[in-house]
């Protein structure tokens, strides 16, 4: 037994002195080698150099020997079957890689749960997200009498007064707005950017889907609300119906929206501009030229959001009808027979065409509709590259008539007929007809950055600029006294058929934004902003 133990001892002795030696006579080899093989070497460098590397052997050899024997005398053989030894450095390196594996499940597991409560924080910090106290109201509103379910008697919406929902108790003053890239923007990054101007309307886009859980993404509606909370402004929400078959929508779900309506209008103090189904009259959306379908479908939203609240005001938005009926991206084909053509057809000629009106067949009615809207943006014409904006774009498109109009529209049908029935101010805007309030839901001025600014063509701030002094001047205010919100629409957008991008931001570029800061400053007088107004439960929005 005895003798065994020495072998094991000694072995590995053995095998490490073997090696040195391999090693000592490999270096020798080489001194000797290098002494003959190169004549510029000096005999007593090789020399001391083999010396050297003796000593170093013969160190490391005492270290691995002194080592080699306490590995040993520190671990045990086992016997098994009386003569049969085993050695246990399988078995300590089977617990180690256990052990090893162990703790890294062990890691693992603790930042997966770390990320899971951090992920649990967040999320109840988007459910309970609360505005500054500068803007967060003493108590929740109460708008709703818990009695009766219904809105309470103090909050009810007087007509009477002369105005809209929400429409701002001001004359011949316009606001400013911003659709956001909520990816990248907050109200409170946006009023950082402008220098605390504070715009009064931040616009969000959401579907609204009869096939998904919940209908809607209801956390990061909740989300929009708070932030546009923190700043005191208004909630432009744009929700656009997603589910091609508008019968699929029925009462539970437009409850459900119209709860959480009531719920951001009363917790953060947050009035919305809810424009339902936005651009109903293009063929872009799945429920684009239905007009029956459709006017149903935002007087049901509309009869389920009077039910909780009146800090939510319906808005009515189509897209500017210049080049109606518009045809090309096709998910809602104009209809050729039946109810929905007959309704399009409104100078009952049989054909759908510029001479129709692109707008009442859509319209649902002044007892559902608080304020209407127009997406109007400046577009070039095809053969435009970052060109100069026409001095009377602006009015040209919202009154249906001028040079610019002229050029946009077939000369056969340019028209007295056709500005009847295509100047949307004159027909949902004056006294003489619903006078309704009116925003711009979403509007600019695009550069494309791919075009650059050469020899005819017009920079980045020149082409902004142009379009917002038509905006933002006293002769649009007099002209259209209505006319109450103007809302950037502030990202930029490439277009896939051709990979040009549509640059519609004001604050990205610093010349546009110092610009644009200036243009602010000067019209000053005629502006108000978020924090200039104090919103009432029965849907007043009066001065401060």
């Amino acid at each position: 037994m005895q003798e065994l133990k020495n072998a094991q001892y000694v072995a590995p002795q053995v095998r490490v002195t073997r090696r040195n030696l391999d090693f000592d006579q490999q270096t020798r080899l080489r001194a000797a080698t290098g002494s003959s093989g190169h004549t510029s070497t000096d005999q007593s460098s090789t020399t001391t150099a083999s010396t050297g590397f003796e000593s170093m052997s013969g160190s490391l050899l005492r270290r691995v020997n002194v080592i080699t024997h306490a590995v040993h005398k520190s671990h045990q053989c086992i016997q098994l079957r009386g003569t049969n030894y085993i050695n246990v450095y399988p078995l300590k390196m089977r617990v180690c890689f256990v052990i090893f594996w162990l703790k890294v499940f062990l890691a693992l597991s603790m930042t997966i749960s770390m990320l899971a409560y951090f992920c649990l924080e967040i999320y109840q910090l988007h459910l309970n997200a609360t505005p500054p106290n500068g803007f967060l109201p003493d108590r929740p509103i109460q708008i709703v009498d818990p009695a009766t379910g219904k809105v309470d008697t103090g909050c009810n919406f007087d007509a009477s007064q002369g105005f809209a929902r929400l429409q701002p108790q001001s004359k011949r003053q316009i606001m400013l707005g911003m659709s956001l890239d909520w990816h990248v923007e907050t109200p409170l990054t946006m009023r950082r950017k402008l220098n605390g101007f504070n715009p009064l309307v931040y616009n969000t886009f959401m579907l609204f889907d009869a096939d998904m859980t919940g209908y809607y993404d209801r956390n990061s509606l909740n989300w929009f609300g708070s932030e546009v909370g923190k700043v005191g402004g208004i909630l432009e929400l744009t929700m656009q119906p997603s589910t091609p078959d508008l019968s699929r929508y029925n009462d539970s779900m437009f409850d459900v929206l119209a709860q959480q309506l009531y719920t951001i209008n009363s917790q953060y103090g947050v009035p919305i501009l809810l424009r339902f189904g936005h651009e109903m009259n293009g063929d872009w959306v799945v429920y684009g030229n239905r007009p029956l379908e459709f006017v149903a479908l935002f007087r049901q939203m509309a009869g389920f959001v009077r039910m909780y609240t009146n800090m939510t005001a319906m808005v009515w938005g189509p897209n500017v009808g210049t080049t109606y009926p518009y045809v090309g991206v096709g998910l809602s084909p104009i209809p050729t027979t039946g109810p929905e053509f007959e309704a399009l057809d409104t100078n009952h000629d049989g054909v759908i065409d510029q001479l129709d009106d692109p707008y009442t067949p859509y319209y649902p009615g002044d007892d559902v509709v608080d304020w209407v809207a127009l997406s109007l943006y400046y577009y070039p014409f095809d053969d435009c590259r970052n060109c100069p904006v026409p001095t009377t774009y602006f009015h040209d498109y919202l009154t249906g008539s001028g040079p610019v109009v002229a050029k946009a529209v077939d000369p056969d049908k340019y028209s007295s007929q056709y500005t009847s029935v295509h100047s949307f101010y004159n027909m949902f805007c004056t006294s003489g007809s619903h006078n309704k309030p009116i925003l711009l839901p979403e509007t600019g001025s695009p550069y494309v950055p791919e075009y650059g600014s050469g020899p005819g063509q017009w920079n980045e701030v020149d082409i902004k600029m142009a379009w917002w002094n038509q905006i933002f001047n006293q002769s649009t205010l007099d002209q259209f006294p209505n006319l109450l919100v103007a809302v950037n629409f502030e990202e930029a957008k490439e277009k896939t058929t051709t990979n040009l991008t549509n640059d519609w931001r004001l604050t990205k570029n610093s010349v546009v934004l110092n610009t644009f800061l200036g243009l602010l400053s000067s019209f000053r007088s005629n502006l108000k902003e978020a924090g200039d107004f104090v919103y009432g439960c029965d849907g007043s929005v009066k001065g401060k």
